[in-house]
């Protein structure tokens, strides 16, 4: 390994670790979601497999899931981020998107979306690109969660997502995807 390739790693490995400490622990709720919603199958957790590298945390057999969970804070972004290297790499069948709590104990909200209708609408959906700074150098695009769950097909859709500006368009009773798949309000 390069001293270089080494640098890297030295610079963000206590970043890594942390973000990987806490996204470990909520694939519990994670896999319990997935079991109720709508996988009969066994999920199959692929962390340290050859597919975990390529992308793919959890395995529900046939399908393949992207999982990402964000802390509570970020939530008033209400953004999926995408990594330029995960563009090309990245080829989930679904994919579960999600802020934790505020104690980072259980899941606040979540999405989860049909990753080929997403990869097939990126540029109707992108709102930005932006370089990442404390996570890696690996830039990263982010996409609208409202146009998301309006151009993509949705198996859930639970809890606070704001949907911030787009919130205003659709005040009180809550995203009609969500009322469709819960009862709503």
């Amino acid at each position: 390994m390069s001293n270089a390739n080494r640098d890297y790693i030295d610079k963000y490995n206590i970043v890594w670790t942390k973000d990987l400490t806490f996204s470990r622990k909520l694939m519990v709720p994670v896999k319990t979601i997935l079991d109720k919603i709508r996988f009969p199958k066994k999920i199959r957790d692929n962390e340290g497999t050859a597919l975990d590298l390529k992308g793919y945390d959890l395995t529900i057999p046939p399908l393949q899931i992207g999982v990402r969970i964000r802390r509570y804070d970020f939530n008033a972004f209400d953004e999926f981020t995408e990594d330029d290297k995960e563009k090309n790499t990245m080829n989930a069948d679904y994919y579960f998107f999600g802020y934790a709590n505020k104690d980072e104990t259980d899941l606040y909200s979540y999405i989860i979306f049909n990753h080929h209708d997403f990869a097939e609408k990126r540029r109707e959906l992108e709102t930005n690109r932006q370089e990442n700074k404390k996570h890696s150098a690996v830039p990263f695009t982010c996409y609208s969660l409202w146009k998301i769950s309006n151009l993509c097909e949705i198996i859930a859709l639970k809890g606070n997502i704001a949907f911030k500006s787009e919130q205003k368009q659709n005040t009180k009773k809550g995203h009609p995807k969500q009322r469709k798949l819960f009862g709503g309000n």
